[in-house]
């Protein structure tokens, strides 16, 4: 079941949570949907509305002082799995978009790949200013142009990033929408965390993901040798309830429990949906800078 959802409304938000959601869920998706409310009026694509949304999720909190650096760095290493771990990264950011209720893996691109590509821009921004400059101005600056009557279309948004990086913006735009591999720089969430590479399994559930997406929910498309049949998931199971697919991939390494009916009799069987090992990245904490919390803001 679904813990937390949101949606803007006209210069105000709602949300709607369980009883026992965290203070720490309940901070970030209220981060999200303000961010929605900050860009209305603004380049309407999900790319750009959710990627934005997702990011600053992570980073309003910690920027204002509501989460710590071991708060944040998980949130952000997260963000980070969710889009190294999906098999469809390199998915042309349009058909991502088409296949938004047919394949959930897809339809996570513009969240995600959408703000690893505003990561890598505002550390690009940053580096080009030597830190006069973030991401932040450059929001302001077009917001500014949606409200003097301006464009404010991708064009214009891309047009805006050119007079700060030049052509980096062109080309990170595109592989944005081409399905380009995004990796922002070392000290991308600041000066006190630091890149690493690691492999991680990719989210793989072994059989279609739309037998989890269309009703009835029957398993078809199964690999035999995927965990899924290992655990004794058989083709023309019925799943008797619906199963959480977004947030699951944000954690392809825990375990998934489906209620699947056979011959009549319901029976939970759980299965870890990964498959091959891939390359991506994650960000720790340098270890020299215990203590300076506030710095690590900056």
């Amino acid at each position: 079941m679904i813990s937390k959802s949101g949606t803007e409304l006209p210069d105000a938000l709602m949300v709607a949570a369980n009883n026992d959601i965290s203070l720490k869920e309940m901070t970030q998706i209220l981060s999200h949907e303000m961010v929605h409310v900050y860009l209305h009026g603004l380049e309407g694509a999900s790319w750009f509305q959710e990627g934005l949304a997702v990011m600053y999720e992570n980073r309003a909190p910690y920027a204002l002082g509501l989460t710590d650096s071991a708060t944040y760095l998980q949130a952000v290493n997260n963000t980070l799995l969710t889009y190294y771990s999906n098999v469809r990264k390199d998915m042309d950011m349009q058909a991502a978009t088409a296949a938004f209720w047919t394949d959930a893996r897809a339809r996570l691109q513009p969240y995600f790949r959408g703000a690893l590509y505003f990561i890598v821009t505002d550390s690009r921004i940053r580096q080009a200013s030597a830190g006069k400059h973030n991401l932040d101005q450059l929001l302001v600056d077009f917001l500014a142009q949606e409200r003097a009557g301006k464009a404010v279309t991708a064009a214009d948004w891309v047009a805006l990033v050119r007079r700060y990086i030049g052509d980096a913006a062109d080309s990170d735009y595109a592989a944005m929408q081409n399905g380009g591999f995004l990796v922002p720089e070392p000290e991308a969430f600041g000066r006190c965390f630091t890149r690493e590479q690691v492999t991680m399994p990719l989210f793989e559930l072994g059989f279609d993901i739309s037998s989890l997406m269309q009703t009835p929910r029957v398993i078809h498309g199964l690999d035999p040798n995927s965990p899924a049949a290992k655990a004794g998931i058989r083709e023309g199971d019925k799943v008797l309830k619906s199963v959480g697919l977004d947030e699951q991939q944000s954690k392809p390494s825990s375990p998934l429990t489906l209620l699947v009916e056979r011959n009549g009799v319901p029976t939970s069987i759980a299965f870890v949906p990964t498959g091959k090992l891939t390359k991506g990245y994650q960000w720790r904490l340098k270890t020299d800078v215990s203590g300076k919390e506030a710095q690590c803001r900056e």
